[in-house]
């Protein structure tokens, strides 16, 4: 099928492509992945890892889920696979592009054909194959997304460097985040906090103008993030701590969870950490979070967790012993 003419985002002329060679990424080839990947070679085919996992090398972290994307068409892999007698699974991701072969019997690939969006309204796209690499980048939504890595090593397209021109396009197109789902958007955002230079990169978001369409205030409080990132950004503060700086009140952290449809915990959590976090002064540290856990209606595990959050958002010198601290210990 011939492919219909759009237009296209700015883009590099020449992405960048540099070599891993970390244990993280050694790790993943598996004998079924060697397999997988073996077979696509043979019928002449490239297969590459993409999305989220990029993100994880790159950070240093191993993935747990891994994506891949491919030249060939759902139904050129799906006559290799019978070709070469390996069964398929789940085959309703074909209408998406996507057949999952299971290799050996044991591990399962999800292997997605590149593609572009010819129509889209920012949810739903009609689309159209193509065996363009940088025409497939061009679609995604995010610019970890939009990167690829080769069997070999190689990382395709720049990551962790903001050029002028890519803030640019970010600021004239944040409106558009107004069509994508909450649940969509907290995916992607919690990645953000919960990884390197999460700090610089929320600040970022925000003077790209973006906070209004992700669920944040227009005007969200940077110099506390910058605080709370200067004195607890070595404590591993859960996402929603994090990003709860940024809110002035609980009528915040309401709008917040509206827009990005939170669990139940991250929810309460946020409007806990904004409720709390001013230090409490008590003759006995760590008496008035003891009270907290004792007359909450929620879970004492769960209470316990949001006050250890409030206690790193602080940096408290109490945070260790209070985490050592038993249930009947917090109710003595």
């Amino acid at each position: 099928m011939e492919l219909r003419k759009i237009a296209l985002p700015k883009s590099r002329e020449n992405p960048i492509i540099m070599k891993l060679d970390s244990p993280e990424f050694k790790s993943l080839f598996t004998d079924e992945l060697n397999t997988l990947v073996s077979l696509f070679k043979e019928y002449g085919y490239e297969i590459r890892i993409a999305g989220g996992a990029v993100r994880d090398l790159l950070m240093g972290i191993r993935p747990v889920d891994l994506d891949f994307a491919t030249t060939a068409t759902p139904t050129q892999m799906k006559d290799m696979f019978t070709t070469e007698n390996i069964r398929m699974i789940n085959m309703n991701g074909e209408k998406h592009g996507t057949i999952t072969p299971r290799i050996n019997d044991k591990e399962n690939f999800e292997v997605t054909t590149l593609r572009i969006d010819v129509v889209t309204d920012g949810r739903h796209a009609e689309v159209q194959y193509t065996t363009d690499w940088m025409l497939d980048s061009l679609r995604r939504d995010l610019t970890v997304n939009s990167m690829f890595f080769g069997f070999y090593g190689k990382i395709v397209l720049e990551a962790n460097k903001h050029e002028e021109e890519t803030l640019k396009a970010i600021r004239e197109n944040a409106s558009g985040l107004k069509q994508v789902s909450g649940e969509r958007i907290w995916i992607e955002l919690k990645k953000i906090l919960e990884g390197n230079f999460a700090g610089d990169l929320m600040i970022t978001v925000v003077e790209c103008g973006i906070a209004p369409y992700i669920g944040l205030p227009n005007m969200p409080k940077v110099e506390e993030l910058k605080r709370v990132l200067k004195n607890s950004g070595h404590l591993k503060l859960h996402a929603i701590t994090l990003l709860s700086s940024l809110l002035i009140n609980q009528d915040e952290a309401i709008e917040l969870n509206s827009r990005l449809k939170l669990s139940a915990f991250e929810r309460d959590l946020a409007i806990f950490v904004v409720e709390h976090r001013e230090p409490k002064l008590h003759s006995k540290p760590l008496m008035p979070y003891q009270q907290l856990v004792l007359k909450s209606k929620s879970k004492p595990s769960e209470t316990k967790q949001m006050v250890i959050e409030v206690l790193k958002y602080n940096n408290s010198p109490y945070l260790e012993e209070f985490e050592k601290m038993e249930y009947s210990q917090v109710s003595s």
